[in-house]
């Protein structure tokens, strides 16, 4: 097992301002897997609404858990979790279902796939009809091209505005140390 320690940059104050945050970030990620541009604005998009359903399972959850609680303490002496433990059960399964951090297997993680109904098969459905769509001329490769033109603008402009802000934090850095 490797020394996380050794991973990190030198943060001696005479290196300080030399490494960015983005070095700091690509030495965390380590040998992760990238699968793509489009992957990721999958995932990033699938991740969004599945903390969307999760948030709202939760808000459901936390009302109805505490009257399954009162209800069975009041209910049933001998018993009192009678109603909460299997409700308990059934948000277990909900986390399943969700599989929050599913995505993370498309960046070669190991990850543990749900047996059953899930969100993630919901959305491969969705994915494949998107995709037969895409290769029957229904989603034009001029439209893909176009958004791929797009986001490499972006990625061009952020990575431009990250040297520039390096740049500026090394200066600063510099005139503080004189």
């Amino acid at each position: 097992m490797t020394n996380e320690i050794e991973k990190q940059p030198d943060e001696s104050p005479e290196n300080a301002g030399e490494s960015s945050i983005f070095d700091r970030l690509d030495a965390w990620a380590g040998d992760i897997e990238d699968p793509g541009r489009w992957a990721l604005m999958r995932d990033v998009l699938v991740f969004q609404g599945k903390l969307a359903l999760d948030a709202l399972r939760d808000l459901a959850l936390s009302p109805i858990s505490i009257i399954a609680a009162l209800v069975g303490f009041f209910r049933d002496k001998d018993r009192p979790g009678r109603y909460f433990y299997p409700l308990m059960k059934t948000g277990r399964r909900s986390d399943t279902v969700i599989n929050l951090f599913g995505a993370a297997k498309h960046a070669g993680l190991d990850m543990d796939v749900p047996e059953g109904p899930s969100v993630d098969k919901l959305v491969a459905g969705l994915e494949k009809i998107i995709v037969r769509e895409f290769e029957t001329g229904g989603l034009t490769a001029h439209a893909k091209e176009a958004i791929d033109r797009a986001i490499d603008k972006a990625h061009e402009a952020a990575r431009r505005e990250a040297e520039n802000l390096n740049a500026h934090i090394r200066e600063e850095t510099d005139r503080f140390r004189h």
